[in-house]
């Protein structure tokens, strides 16, 4: 089993099988729905956050120099 994409977070796709979330209040949630009859993966959009600007979550580590650029013009958008 391949591990988690966590850049895939950036994109707003899921990290466990690459399918574009949806929003769903304050979740991002996978659409995708497993043998037990859940979402393949859910997280608030809070922690996504979180972990897309956490220098040592591998949602930041992963991700590609000009991701890392974008995120950062996104949050500082005057420098």
């Amino acid at each position: 089993m391949m591990g988690k994409r966590w850049q895939n977070l950036f994109h707003q796709k899921c990290p466990n099988c690459g399918e574009q979330m949806e929003i769903s209040g304050k979740y991002f949630k996978c659409p995708v729905v497993n043998d037990e009859g859940m979402n393949c993966f859910f997280i608030s959009r809070e922690k996504a956050a979180q972990y897309l600007t956490d220098k040592t979550h591998p949602a930041y580590i992963n991700l590609t120099g000009e991701e890392k650029r974008t995120l950062e013009d996104q949050l500082h958008p005057f420098g």
